[in-house]
């Protein structure tokens, strides 16, 4: 995988969250996009909204296993009303962006490069302040996992 390198500005996302260990995540973050999903048809007609998967780390929180995850859509405008969903809101930052190949299931594969392989040989260094996420749009094909291509943003200084 290969690094590109983007510079994001604010982007405002409506969704839901939930904190989990990393040893949830194939439970609950299904669980959590389906809830999602079900609530959020009506955004389907707006084309200018990206569907993200959020990573964040809760403030105070010492176990590195555990953070909070929200699926929701995100855009470059303030949403007028949140509708019931949880309400974040991205500084701008500078992103290195993998691209992810193949099923969701084995997306840790390249969480794993990237944080034990990627990072540690080169210049960067994780942003702890901003969230890093999931870019889910038309590459994406859950139909076609072989197909399938997930962007992943990780905010870097």
């Amino acid at each position: 995988m290969e690094a590109k390198f983007v510079e994001l500005p604010t982007l405002y996302v409506l969704g839901f969250k939930e904190t989990m260990s990393i040893e949830e995540t194939n439970e609950k973050c299904p669980a959590l996009w389906g809830k999602f999903m079900q609530k959020a048809k009506h955004f389907d007609e707006n084309e200018d909204l990206a569907c993200l998967g959020i990573c964040s780390m809760p403030e105070g929180c010492s176990d590195s296993s555990t953070f909070i995850y929200m699926a929701g859509y995100a855009s470059k405008e303030e949403f007028a009303d949140n509708q019931g969903f949880d309400a974040i809101t991205i500084s701008p930052s500078k992103y290195a962006v993998f691209t992810h190949k193949g099923s969701v299931m084995t997306l840790s594969n390249s969480f794993d490069y990237i944080y034990k392989e990627w990072l540690p040989n080169s210049k960067y260094e994780v942003r702890k302040d901003h969230e890093e996420f999931e870019l889910y749009d038309d590459r994406f094909n859950p139909q076609d996992e072989s197909n399938s291509e997930i962007d992943i943003y990780i905010p870097i200084k």
